[in-house]
């Protein structure tokens, strides 16, 4: 059973400045997505994971000492969090993160309930689509940063299934709402909202 997306009705609706209307809201698709990276990570996962559990198992079938056995336990945490963990967190953390799109902002309310927002006069919106056209990525950038490549389009920086899932990054060009699938929605919400020209 896949938990409820989070309620941020009124954690939006607080934010919300004088004469400031809320048009779309949406989350990130849960499911999980490849990004270039993974040609790395999936083969070298399945090395460390596979490794791992042989020799724990080797290990606890034979008379080695306790503290032997103890040694390979990190081991096979970290091979389980490398080769399935790492989509379990994504998943959790996408089905956490709340997008919104307001007559003067676009939002990002994460998992762990940090707002970030961009003024969307200020900063262009380019989309791409995946999924075969059933979702849309969005990224807000500043007119005077460059445009990113399509290997960036995929690297989303807050919700990749790499080891760097971080939510550090605040700069223009990686404000984005990543595998949307309320992507009609959505474009009709950003054609009526500003844009920097």
């Amino acid at each position: 059973m896949t938990s409820p997306l989070p309620d941020r009705s009124a954690q939006l609706a607080s934010l919300l400045r004088s004469g400031e209307t809320l048009m779309w809201q949406g989350s990130p698709d849960p499911a999980v997505r490849f990004t270039p990276s993974d040609v790395f990570f999936v083969p070298f996962s399945l090395l460390w994971g596979g490794f791992a559990l042989a020799w724990n198992i080797a290990v606890w079938a034979s008379d080695a000492p306790f503290f032997f056995r103890l040694f390979g336990l990190p081991f096979l945490a970290v091979g389980f969090y490398i080769t399935i963990g790492r989509f379990m967190v994504t998943a959790r953390r996408k089905r956490k993160t709340t997008y919104a799109v307001t007559t003067e902002r676009a939002v990002i309310i994460d998992d762990r309930s940090n707002i970030r927002f961009v003024e969307l006069g200020e900063v262009l919106h380019e989309t791409t689509t995946q999924q075969h056209g059933r979702a849309v990525t969005v990224l807000f950038r500043h007119p005077s940063d460059s445009p990113l490549g399509r290997l960036e389009w995929e690297q989303d920086p807050v919700l990749k299934n790499t080891l760097g899932n971080t939510y550090t990054s605040r700069r223009p060009t990686r404000f984005m709402f990543a595998g949307v699938t309320d992507a009609q929605a959505l474009l009709i919400a950003l054609a009526n909202a500003p844009s920097a020209t």
